[in-house]
């Protein structure tokens, strides 16, 4: 009896302090995933500040309705998959770049984008409503529309 219980609490004991190592670990690694997730997020809205600096001298309708309504819902947009960094990275250099060379295109572009984003945020009346899709599809539409316009302009 005494060998089965010894056998029992050798097999049974490291396999209980392995489990119990394994789920603090696994809480670790959420909690530092979550930080990270955290600091990334502050570093972006950081560059997208420094980004916005740049644009500080243009024409001030297209630069307040951008840097207003679009800038702050970039990073929203990238944690949610819609876009990647490398594509937010070139549509601020577009929309700075259009600043210069065609603000009333951009202002127009831009109005329509957030009457349309207006629109489609009065449906909802919860928050559970919030329509991922539409909201990406609606985004996008627009960076391409600022990619056309700037092949446009460079021909």
């Amino acid at each position: 009896m005494l060998k089965i219980s010894i056998i029992i609490f050798s097999v049974a004991l490291p396999l209980l302090l392995a489990w119990r190592t394994l789920t603090v670990s696994q809480k670790v690694l959420r909690r530092l995933t979550l930080h990270l997730e955290k600091r990334v997020q502050s570093m972006l809205f950081v560059q997208l500040l420094e980004n916005i600096q740049l644009t500080t001298d243009l024409p001030e309708r297209a630069k307040l309705k951008v840097s207003s309504y679009i800038i702050p819902r970039l990073p929203r947009y990238l944690s949610e998959g819609a876009l990647n960094k490398e594509d937010m990275n070139h549509f601020l250099s577009l929309v700075a770049k259009l600043q210069i060379y065609k603000p009333d295109d951009l202002h127009e572009m831009t109005t329509a984008f957030i009457k349309a984003h207006t629109e489609v945020r009065k449906s909802y009346k919860r928050p559970d409503d919030y329509n991922q899709t539409d909201e990406h599809a609606l985004f996008l539409t627009y960076y391409q529309d600022i990619q056309t316009l700037w092949k446009e302009q460079a021909t």
